[in-house]
């Protein structure tokens, strides 16, 4: 087989999202001709329409020079996004090019209004493409409620090789440092983090992000008196190691999803994990093996939890090694890499 051409929308890597730090990260493990075609958002910028159209003729002419077999859009489940990619994949079908659409974010409440008004627009548009990618098996099974007919693979973040390669699962220690690390958003279940928390004594909390709800966070842990919770910010390089490493459990009691990459990486670092079922986790999240998963948003449920964990040290250590190994054969950059390359051959190669 010959070594494909092709072409990934992506935002730029300034832009700091979860969509541009993936394709960061996958960009010098792919085998086949990559050319990332960088877009950014600007719809607050009131000359927004300019550059929008800027981008849609960079687009066309990166089509037209560089003559990809595939092209790679990354949108998200929102109007913005839904609306400017729609427009990419009729440009790029002006050149008879097959097109793979993974979703990455997905706002439920802009699913809901294509479900009750759109739905029909919405197959018009988007059925015109070869395959999707998707990061759960919701996503999928709304995807086709909607009309969609063309092949769905499901997919899902990555993790670094480089943050764990001087990681050894076997020198891990385990004490008493809970973590939070994504940003600190009142639907990731940071409220119920600390109310847990502050009721288990000897244990640290670090909440690592940022985020709309940081400064009404502190002011809840301040005006509650909660002395067990440290502030770091937001975490990357040595940090974001030093981080995972000296940590012992993540928590992360959200209530919406796609595949957070948060829960990947403390997988990849051996901690055991304390979560929900939403999105792309409950697709592969093995309770009692990776640790807990509940439907619950009581604090006194992840009280139970944590104790559990935390007074048995063997099976911290045991599901911390399962954690790091399916991490290591599931997750990193090179496997996801090699993965999205056998879907484009597939979507090539197809009648």
């Amino acid at each position: 087989m010959r070594r494909l051409k092709v072409l990934i929308n992506t935002p730029n890597i300034s832009d700091k999202g979860g969509v541009s730090n993936h394709f960061l990260g996958l960009k010098d493990k792919f085998q086949n001709e990559i050319e990332y075609n960088y877009i950014g958002d600007k719809s607050n910028s009131k000359f927004f329409i300019f550059y929008q159209l800027i981008d849609y003729f960079i687009f066309f002419k990166k089509i037209f020079v560089y003559k990809p077999d595939i092209v790679h859009l990354n949108p998200s489940l929102n109007m913005k996004a839904t609306i400017r990619d729609g427009i990419f994949l009729m440009i790029a079908r002006l050149f008879n090019v097959k097109i793979l659409v993974f979703w990455h974010g997905w706002a439920d409440n802009f699913g809901k209004k294509i479900s009750i008004r759109y739905s029909k627009l919405f197959k018009y548009v988007y059925n015109k493409t070869n395959a999707f990618c998707v990061l759960c098996t919701d996503f999928e099974n709304t995807l086709k409620k909607w009309g969609i007919d063309k092949p769905i693979y499901i997919e899902t973040t990555k993790v670094d090789d480089d943050i764990i390669k001087n990681f050894n699962i076997n020198n891990k220690k385990y004490g008493n440092g809970l973590l939070f690390l994504a940003r600190v958003e009142k639907y990731k279940g940071i409220y119920i983090c600390l109310e847990a928390v502050k009721n288990i004594s000897d244990v640290k909390l670090t909440i690592a992000g940022s985020g709309n709800e940081l400064n009404n966070v502190k002011k809840y842990v301040s005006d509650r008196n909660i002395e067990n919770v440290e502030f770091i910010g937001y975490v990357s390089g040595k940090k974001l190691i030093e981080t995972y490493t000296n940590s012992s459990i993540y928590l992360l009691p959200s209530d919406a999803e796609g595949m957070p990459t948060s829960i990947l990486e403390a997988m990849a670092f051996g901690l055991p994990v304390i979560t929900r079922p939403v999105g792309g986790i409950k697709d592969f999240f093995e309770d009692g093996k990776m640790g807990y998963i509940t439907e619950s948003k009581d604090p006194k449920v992840y009280i139970e939890l944590i104790k559990n964990l935390l007074q048995n040290k063997e099976k911290i250590k045991e599901i911390g090694r399962y954690n790091h190994e399916y991490a290591k054969k599931r997750f990193l950059a090179s496997k996801v890499a090699k993965r999205l390359e056998n879907i484009y051959e597939e979507v090539y190669y197809a009648k």
